[in-house]
């Protein structure tokens, strides 16, 4: 499907919708928005994107430490 024949799928439901959920589905947009203006951000952000893939990596490896154990150490 187009994006265009969604946009129109949309619209057509949005125009069956009450006030109240309309501002639901405005504020939802919103979320997006913001979500995408912060992971912008992060890429911008020199070797993040690297860096993140490692720590996913090791994450996956099981190389991680439990935060309550070195909270309570500390």
């Amino acid at each position: 499907m187009t994006t265009t024949a969604l946009k129109n799928r949309v619209h057509k439901k949005i125009d069956k919708l009450s006030s109240d959920k309309i501002k639901v589905v405005e504020n939802f947009i919103d979320e997006i928005d913001e979500m995408n203006e912060a992971t912008k951000e992060l890429l911008a952000i020199p070797g993040f994107e690297e860096r993140m893939k490692k720590a996913e990596k090791e994450i996956a490896e099981g190389k991680v430490y439990d935060y309550d154990k070195i909270k309570r150490n500390v």
